[in-house]
């Protein structure tokens, strides 16, 4: 149910997720996103794990594409739990989410009543939980540009906290949000923002900036990490199940011990070998500026 298919429908058992979070908290991690190459509300244990994290008093964001019914109950319990919510829609009609998504188009439908139950409940339990929607762009349908506006005029309409534009693969197009569309979205909802991954666009467009990496070192592998099904833990989500950026499994040793290795696998890392416009792209590269710096001769304390 995302848009890279993957056949893969493993789930990680919930004892073993359970433990983690206990070595998470441990560790004195502050937050967890739930997300994946996979869809995480699928997960049979999902409110348990949830709950879990919750009473850990860790923070917890949420990436889904939204393709399951939850009783009011739960909906209301796991927006009470989250800090915020990205649901992926990547589609403005029924038609355009079978395109993007690979998948019966009925299930839009699933994906709507989603968002509009977490709407609901965020409102009815007060929550002060951040619930946005992403739209991939890129598909390269000649309805495009056409198609995110719709789905930004709908997401106003019920009523969400941002809608958000980013870029599906490489391609030379740099995506805008029209003036109408600008005007008609405020007209509906002046609370909602539109945002996009500009970092990631600019890429795209190398008349606007050098995409080349100023940076050899990934320095925010220092504060955020993936743990994948397997219990591997790799530097980053774009470099997942390459042992080359693993730095321990979970499975063999805990959490603490790996991280002790972070230094030594984040070092061997190519950086002229990763994706050009990853989501840790633009904070290296405000972090190498700061540590470049000539004029900074106290660099512990940034």
């Amino acid at each position: 149910m995302c848009p890279g298919h993957r056949p893969d429908s493993s789930y990680i058992n919930i004892d073993f997720v359970l433990d983690i979070i206990d070595q998470l908290q441990s560790a004195g991690i502050k937050a967890i996103v739930l997300s994946g190459g996979g869809e995480p509300i699928l997960h049979p244990n999902i409110i348990d794990i949830i709950k879990y994290i919750n009473s850990k008093g860790i923070n917890i964001g949420l990436v889904t594409s939204g393709q399951r019914n939850f009783s009011y109950n739960k909906m209301e319990y796991i927006i009470r739990s989250l800090t915020w919510l990205r649901i992926s829609l990547d589609a403005g009609t029924p038609e355009i989410y079978k395109l993007t998504h690979g998948i019966d188009q009925d299930k839009y439908k699933t994906v709507l009543n989603f968002i509009q139950d977490a709407l609901s409940a965020r409102k009815k339990t007060d929550s002060q939980c951040t619930i946005g929607v992403g739209y991939l762009t890129g598909w390269n349908h000649e309805k495009e540009i056409e198609d995110y506006e719709q789905a930004a005029l709908i997401c106003a309409k019920m009523g969400v906290d941002y809608f958000q534009l980013r870029p599906l693969n490489f391609s030379n197009k740099v995506y805008e949000f029209s003036d109408y569309i600008k005007k008609s979205v405020a007209s509906i909802n002046n609370k909602m923002r539109l945002v996009k991954s500009r970092h990631k666009y600019d890429f795209f467009d190398t008349t606007r900036i050098d995409y080349r990496r100023p940076y050899k070192y990934c320095h925010i592998s220092y504060f955020t990490t993936i743990i994948c099904v397997n219990g591997g833990v790799y530097v980053c989500c774009d470099l997942r199940n390459q042992p080359t950026a693993c730095i321990g499994n979970l499975h063999q040793k805990s959490f603490i011990d790996i991280w002790k290795n972070v230094n030594e696998v984040t070092a061997k890392v190519n950086i002229d070998n990763c994706l050009p416009h990853c989501k840790n792209d633009n904070a290296n590269r405000i972090i190498d500026r700061i540590l470049q710096n000539k004029d900074n001769n106290h660099k512990n304390f940034i």
